[in-house]
């Protein structure tokens, strides 16, 4: 199960346009950025939530835009500077910080999780660090157990509860490393296997060695469901033609989520890719692999990334 979450890219909550200031385009407009507006029309209005959009060429903005607003109470509008919680894109920020831990040779992607957990049930003996960055473990989404228990998850849970819930659990959906299946127990349990290794905070650990090395001063990751984010969209549900606010999504899933960030900070990240700034290099070619199977079949998602095809060219 997948947590929704509004994104920097899009929430998808329109009605009538209303174009917003002009000083909130970078870039300069013409026919082909005209026809980019078009497509978000219906979300460029000051009497509703909306969305940011970046468009990277060469690690490059060449265009970027705000639609709509970022808080409906403030009549705040959305900018390429506002702040979103970019959900399960949050994963691949938590990969990263496992990659550069095996480089520094505090630990092996092959390496038993009970090596790290072993609070973990025996069920949990042959999972590897790499089963849970490719969710082929077999260990069953912290999310969903609490549901079934008749808990919210929303704003309030922390990593402690997360591993009660975790360790609780009696046994795997499926033997492990046949199957993919999306589990958010897994990328939280990556979180917390940073602090043990490192003895840093997964968001310390990322500040110092990801987000202040590339220029990301107005991203962060976040293990503080009360922590106050400045600069951040409020989420927000429809209501019939109205909307409400949605409660806070700000918890203690560091790993699993948690991350937040804005269309500019996000283009250093995609630079990164070409740069290599971060990484040496080895970044690109270690979080953009096709994870596999125990029967050596491959699936199209590892490190917190699919890697597919569209169209005919590769897609990350």
């Amino acid at each position: 199960m997948r947590r929704l979450r509004s994104s920097l890219l899009l929430l998808a909550l329109a009605a009538t346009p209303h174009r917003l200031p002009a000083q909130y385009v970078i870039g300069t407009r013409d026919s082909l950025t005209a026809r980019v507006d078009s497509v978000f029309h219906a979300f460029d209005r000051t009497e509703s939530p909306g969305c940011a959009l970046g468009i990277y060429r060469d690690g490059q903005i060449v265009y970027a835009r705000g639609y709509g607003m970022a808080n409906l109470e403030l009549g705040v509008p959305i900018t390429p500077r506002t702040v979103f919680d970019i959900g399960s894109i949050s994963k691949e920020f938590a990969a990263t910080a496992i990659v550069l831990l095996q480089r520094e040779g505090k630990l092996s992607l092959s390496d038993d999780v009970r090596r790290y957990f072993p609070e973990l049930p025996p069920y949990a003996a042959d999972v590897s660090i790499r089963n849970l960055l490719n969710h082929t473990s077999g260990i069953r989404d912290m999310f969903v157990m609490m549901n079934l228990q008749g808990r919210s998850f929303d704003g309030v849970a922390d990593t402690v509860d997360y591993l009660r819930v975790i360790t609780r659990s009696t046994e795997t959906n499926f033997p492990i490393g046949t199957r993919y299946l999306y589990s958010n127990s897994g990328f939280a349990l990556l979180g917390q296997l940073v602090y043990r290794v490192s003895h840093q905070s997964l968001p310390a650990y990322l500040r110092q060695n990801v987000l202040d090395p590339l220029g990301m001063h107005e991203s962060r990751s976040l293990d503080d469901h009360g922590a106050i984010i400045p600069n951040c969209a409020q989420g927000y549900a429809p209501r019939g033609t109205a909307f409400r606010i949605q409660s806070s999504q700000v918890d203690g899933t560091a790993g699993a989520g948690s991350m937040h960030t804005t269309i500019e900070d996000f283009a250093h990240w995609d630079g990164n890719w070409q740069s290599g700034l971060v990484g040496f290099g080895m970044l690109a070619d270690s979080l953009t692999v096709r994870g596999r199977l125990r029967h050596v079949s491959t699936i199209n998602y590892e490190f917190g990334i699919t890697v597919d095809s569209w169209r005919g060219l590769r897609s990350v």
